[in-house]
């Protein structure tokens, strides 16, 4: 949307700029405040910049051709005619610019053509059949998907937000849609990366030892269990791709053990699959999704059983994450620091103990023996971590672990809640867990922020 309009700013080694850079830039800015009067006529236009020099030239072609050549090499690991009959996907771009590319990049790797959601598939600014167009939004913002799934029978949806650099996909099994959030999509991609690690690492064979995978801290901590059991290495970063490309440059230049990045992510369905692209990059995630796909539906499985047979591997991993209305957002600093001025109950909540309490915004952990928190801190920015251990089911006595983070946004009036359980598999089948981790989280909501005092809104749907 237009309200939201801006753009990102990168530096020459294809990450988002980060501290001391952005400083950097915004002295420079300052500095030459006054502009330059030359030449202003000639540049009316780039038509008209172009015949000014020859160095002046369009490199979209070029630009495009290369990313789809080098995105199909490393990532595109079964590039023949697949069975076409096996499942159908619909594609939408939201009214974003996603369709061109995801079509161009299918056909590369020989993938079958997606059907189009035809309302949504050419940009328009305007975004006029969806409220939000926004797959964060969940099915509510798919509704015209899901329909030209059904005209099609069609059992898989995938979805681009506008500017492309999240993906998100929806399934039709027991004939209802499931809409797969941040943390299912990156386990999938995740195990299916590392069956694939060989390939992805230029077809030489490294030891587990040398792979990486990094997900931001709200993200789930399937990916750490993963890297316990296989071996490879994992790292948490704080929220933002400008941390987490970082990391990922960091895990590849190290002199002393450089190693293979097959995946980075945030929950909020973004997706690094390899580093071609040093950010969140919709396309390439599409295309890794629907080889993973092909593959699932070629041996008579569905994306839930294959994401089913992921917890059996790696443990069950429940989240139950959302947000709140802020307004005015400064308001944030004031229950944060009301909310340590009060400290936490002795008993936790919900049968839930307080094991350690992370506070970003301090730099303080009490989980670490010197009780400095790891990750970056900013005062800027309020961010809370509970970590818990949780007693449910009076008739198991089931215990779990339980994360819990209270985090302001840095751009929407919002204060968002991540929070995840790792459970046994009868506990997350039966919606058990889900059921507690709810109303846990909740509990920590009423406790923390004070809604009602502090008159934060929840979202309408």
């Amino acid at each position: 949307p237009r309200s939201d309009n801006g753009y990102k700013l990168y530096w020459s080694n294809g990450c988002q700029i980060n501290s001391p850079i952005d400083s950097l830039i915004e002295e420079s800015i300052r500095e030459n405040q006054i502009p330059w009067h030359t030449n202003y006529h000639k540049l009316a236009s780039f038509h008209a910049l172009r015949n000014v020099s020859h160095l002046v030239f369009d490199p979209t072609d070029g630009a495009r051709d290369a990313y789809l050549e080098c995105v199909c090499l490393k990532l595109a690991v079964n590039p023949i005619q697949l069975n076409k009959d096996s499942h159908r996907v619909v594609y939408t771009p939201m009214h974003g610019v996603g369709a061109d590319l995801v079509s161009r990049i299918f056909a590369k790797a020989h993938l079958p053509e997606y059907i189009p959601v035809v309302e949504q598939i050419s940009p328009n600014g305007d975004f006029p059949t969806v409220e939000y167009p926004n797959p964060e939004e969940g099915r509510s913002a798919l509704q015209l998907a899901e329909r030209t799934a059904e005209a099609h029978n069609a059992q898989v949806i995938f979805c681009n937000d506008p500017d492309a650099d999240r993906f998100a996909v929806s399934e039709k099994s027991k004939n209802e849609w499931r809409m797969f959030n941040g943390n299912e999509i990156a386990l999938m991609l995740a195990r299916w990366l590392w069956i694939h690690r060989k390939h992805i690492s230029g077809g030489i064979e490294l030891p587990n030892s040398s792979y990486s995978m990094i997900a931001s801290t709200v993200s789930s901590k399937a990916l750490k269990a993963m890297a316990q059991i296989e071996g490879f290495q994992f790292h948490e970063t704080l929220t933002g791709f400008k941390w987490i490309a970082k990391s990922a440059i960091e895990d590849e230049q190290d002199a002393q053990h450089a190693r293979c990045v097959l995946l980075a992510y945030e929950e909020a369905i973004g997706f690094m699959c390899s580093t071609i692209v040093r950010d969140k990059d919709g396309v390439s995630a599409a295309l890794v999704f629907a080889e993973l796909t092909a593959d699932v539906y070629a041996r008579n499985l569905s994306l839930s059983d294959y994401l089913a047979s992921c917890y059996e591997l790696y443990g069950y991993h429940v989240s139950y994450n959302g947000y709140l209305f802020c307004r005015p957002p400064s308001g944030l600093k004031e229950i944060f620091d009301a909310l340590r001025d009060r400290g936490f109950p002795l008993d936790g909540f919900s049968g839930a103990r307080i094991d350690s309490v992370r506070d970003l915004t301090k730099g303080t952990d009490t989980q670490e023996s010197d009780g400095k928190a790891v990750l970056p801190s900013s005062n800027s920015t309020q961010f809370i971590t509970l970590r818990m251990r949780s007693v449910f089911s009076s008739e198991a006595d089931e215990t779990a672990d339980v994360v819990v983070s209270l985090r302001g946004s840095g751009t929407e009036p919002k204060v968002k809640y991540y929070s995840e359980i790792r459970c046994s598999s009868e506990s997350a089948q039966s919606n058990r867990a889900y059921e507690h981790l709810k109303d846990l989280v909740e509990a920590v909501i009423e406790y923390c922020l004070e809604p009602n005092k502090n008159q934060l809104e929840r979202p309408l749907s």
